[in-house]
């Protein structure tokens, strides 16, 4: 299958290979790159040498802007006031708890597109206590994802019972779901030899951090007593899916795109075993198999069958907790046109002007 494939320069790649790839420039576009400030910012200027792009993919043409700049501010009020005081145009992952507060603005306008981005928090299978499939149930019992979404999420999100997407081919609407259940993830716990619950930390990127505090609050009233800590998206990414070294957090509260809506592009790289965005370090050779045969099969009702049951496997084994699919919520300054937000999470800004 072919979902959704990156084609790259074969000369480059085998010139540099993947450490190259990761920090040396190769690529087309309406921009090229003018500065990397690793942590801070990338700077992009406006190539003039671009053909255009194909006349059947619109936007056609040059890029509208002389220079873009792609700022990090890990900070949810840090990046909101920017945007209220003009010192940027957009920007991404708006808290649901600013929409009134943007809405109200003269400067700037909310926008919103329906998500295609699981969100969960990754459980380190790989030592204890989340090594028990008991203690990883137990937390996604003493989730109570429902308030979460109605309360801070502003009721923007649909939750979900295992990876995909409700929208995604081969979604199975019938999976058990972990219902709020306060007893029986104190029995679990206690089951596995936690009577008295235990004491986790929970890694979370700064943009998140309201959202992973009410996530704590709700586990630590099961015994799952939860600490925050905040991080750098590109340290935390590091961490905890560096192929070469151990996970040593307890949890991780992430997500992944799934712009084509297909399995194969988020169940092989978040679950399968040794993958590489398998946070977890999650390895079922039953869910392998199956997806290696799934993703490679053209007959759409097997391909259904498979799913199915890779899904119902990662449902019981709950490697992860299972939260929800957002909308994506951005922040826009109303000097900005031409621009709106896709559905895969992407920033393209060939056909935004600022005013």
């Amino acid at each position: 299958m072919l979902p959704f494939q990156e084609v790259v320069s074969k000369k480059f790649v085998e010139e540099v290979g993947s450490q190259g790839m990761a920090g040396q420039v190769n690529g087309t576009g309406p921009f090229r790159l003018k500065e990397w400030r690793k942590g801070d910012a990338i700077i992009m200027e406006k190539f003039d040498d671009y053909y255009g792009g194909s006349s059947e993919i619109p936007p056609v043409g040059p890029a509208c802007v002389d220079r873009a700049v792609f700022k990090v501010i890990p900070e949810s009020a840090s990046r909101v006031a920017a945007l209220l005081s003009g010192d940027v145009d957009i920007i991404n992952e708006l808290p649901p708890h600013a929409i009134s507060q943007v809405t109200q603005s003269p400067n700037a306008e909310v926008v919103t597109v329906n998500g295609t981005r699981s969100f969960f928090i990754s459980l380190n299978n790989q030592k204890p206590p989340f090594d028990d499939v008991r203690v990883r149930q137990a937390a996604n019992y003493a989730l109570n994802k429902k308030l979460i979404i109605d309360r801070i999420l502003n009721g923007k999100a649909t939750p979900i019972s295992g990876i995909l997407s409700p929208d995604a081919f081969s979604h199975d609407p019938d999976l058990p779901t972990y219902d709020y259940d306060l007893e029986k993830a104190r029995q679990l716990l206690a089951e596995a030899g936690y009577p008295d619950g235990l004491d986790v930390t929970l890694d979370v990127e700064g943009g998140f951090k309201d959202i992973a505090e009410a996530v704590g609050s709700v586990l630590t009233k099961a015994g799952i007593r939860t600490r925050l800590v905040v991080g750098e998206g590109t340290m935390l990414k590091q961490e905890w899916l560096s192929a070469d070294q151990a996970r040593e957090g307890d949890m991780w509260f992430t997500s992944w795109g799934n712009g084509s809506l297909d399995p194969v592009d988020i169940f092989d790289p978040v679950l399968a075993t040794g993958a590489r965005g398998n946070s977890a370090g999650y390895s079922n050779p039953e869910l392998d198999s199956l997806l290696s045969q799934a993703g490679t099969l053209m007959d759409a009702d097997k391909r259904t069958e498979l799913y199915h049951q890779a899904q119902a496997i990662v449902n019981r084994d709950a490697p992860l907790i299972f939260l929800w699919v957002p909308q994506d919520i951005y922040g826009v300054s109303k000097r900005l046109s031409g621009w709106q937000p896709s559905a895969d999470s992407r920033i393209n800004l060939h056909d935004a002007c600022v005013d």
